[in-house]
């Protein structure tokens, strides 16, 4: 129920408010999570925790490589869906970043990183693809005619821009 959560104004305030009573483990190697209607069992060595749920937070690459065996295994948009995030972190850089000198290293250390050199292919390709898209609607806008009906900025009538 939404009114019964505290009111917080940090998200670590937060964390601690939402995990009160739950048993947290840190650094925990977990090798297997078997999950399904009756709840979750996660292996971590020669320990087994279970619950009704569990929240298991690791770097996209060990999704993408199966460091973790998931019984059953993650469905395909599960794992598609790292590729999105990876791709949205991308798309958010090179539109958003202040220095654009600074997205190609970041980016390359995203890539050198990722696990899968396919998924890696596929998420620069699809950011290569919208970028190329982006470009041909700033080029649609530059060229079209003016809100007042003068032609567009690369129109070869144009006097001004043919000279």
């Amino acid at each position: 129920m939404v009114s019964s959560l505290p009111v917080v104004h940090d998200v670590g305030r937060l964390v601690l408010a939402l995990t009160d009573g739950v048993p947290i483990f840190y650094e925990k190697t977990v090798s297997t999570i078997m999950y399904g209607s009756s709840g979750v069992q996660v292996i971590a060595g020669n320990q087994v925790f279970q619950g009704d749920v569990a929240l298991c937070t690791v770097p996209l690459g060990f999704l993408k490589n199966g460091s973790i065996k998931f019984m059953p295994e993650l469905p395909r948009r599960k794992l598609d869906s790292c590729e999105d995030m990876l791709h949205d972190l991308i798309m958010t850089t090179i539109h958003n970043h202040p220095n654009i000198a600074a997205v190609k290293p970041f980016v390359s250390r995203l890539m050198r990183d990722f696990s899968s050199r396919d998924s890696a292919r596929r998420v620069l390709e699809k950011a290569f693809l919208n970028c190329l898209k982006d470009v041909k609607q700033a080029l649609v806008e530059y060229s079209a005619p003016t809100s007042d009906g003068e032609p567009g900025y690369l129109d070869s009538t144009n006097s001004e821009s043919a000279t």
